[in-house]
């Protein structure tokens, strides 16, 4: 292409026609030239008559200009090479993976001279060595089917085998039990941080307690109350007791509106925080 590139159009015998064409495309040499389609050469005063012409011209360069049709079987002969040095073991797969239509790329395989796989006609499967290092895994056949991009009936039957079957039974169980084993130690962790939860709360309300922090301990019960589990910012829930703290002496008349408005809670939402502290306020 390189050395194609140094060799300018004028140097091809054409006519005016075949001249005026590859000017009003912009081609000023060979190279720029393989770059347009028989198609987009064609036009209303360059007809087929001048399109023999420059191929003959061409052709002593060695060259060769090819249609859309031509280039969309060339870029599908070699995707069907790719796919085989790939391990594509069926035709249905090959179809899917290259997006095209069975019958399509069996006519392009026949016209170039290319041997499909056989796939499910009789022929035995190929062994592709990743496959069978992915089965030592334990993934399920979906997860499988996913990875090696095919169906999921394909995955199974491979997989069910009688020389990876039990590979595959073992290394799934093996998962399984392992993901038994993170979920159980899971679970411990979390009773753990429930735990420690629980713990700083009551130490902050017997705090709270001994320094007389009254709208700090409302706070800290309410917490306790739901496990830690409240939504509340606890600024918020703090700034709500400070308010309330007056309307429960006495001081102040009780408003839910109020207390929702100073302390940016919803008001049904404050009504419940008051309600389930209320018990612990008769205790105090």
């Amino acid at each position: 292409m390189n050395d194609l590139e140094n060799i300018p159009v004028s140097e091809l015998n054409l006519g005016v026609r075949g001249i005026r064409r590859l000017n009003e495309l912009g081609v000023t040499n060979i190279g720029d030239l393989l770059f347009y389609d028989v198609e987009d050469i064609l036009g209303d005063n360059f007809g087929r008559g001048s399109l023999e012409e420059l191929k003959r011209e061409l052709s002593e360069y060695d060259v060769e200009l090819k249609t859309r049709r031509q280039r969309e079987h060339e870029r599908i002969c070699d995707a069907i090479v790719k796919a085989k040095e790939k391990g594509v073991d069926s035709q249905t797969l090959m179809a899917k993976i290259l997006g095209q239509d069975i019958y399509k790329l069996r006519h392009h395989a026949e016209k170039a001279d290319i041997e499909l796989p056989k796939g499910k006609r009789g022929v035995k499967p190929k062994v592709i060595p990743e496959r069978d290092r992915d089965i030592t895994e334990g993934l399920s056949f979906s997860e499988y089917a996913e990875m090696w991009n095919m169906s999921r009936q394909g995955a199974t039957s491979y997989i069910k085998h009688p020389s990876r079957y039990e590979i595959w039974q073992n290394a799934r169980v093996e998962r399984l039990e392992r993901a038994r084993e993170w979920k159980a130690l899971e679970k411990e962790e979390a009773v753990k941080r429930e735990e420690g939860k629980q713990r700083f709360l009551f130490a902050a309300y017997d705090r709270a307690k001994e320094i007389g922090a009254w709208a700090y301990q409302r706070a800290v019960e309410y917490c306790i109350l739901t496990n830690g589990m409240t939504s509340i910012p606890f600024n918020n829930l703090l700034t709500l007791f400070e308010n309330y703290q007056d309307m429960y002496e006495g001081i102040e008349e009780l408003n839910y509106l109020k207390l929702a408005k100073k302390s940016s809670i919803k008001r049904e939402t404050v009504k419940k925080v008051i309600k389930t502290v209320e018990p612990w306020l008769e205790t105090d």
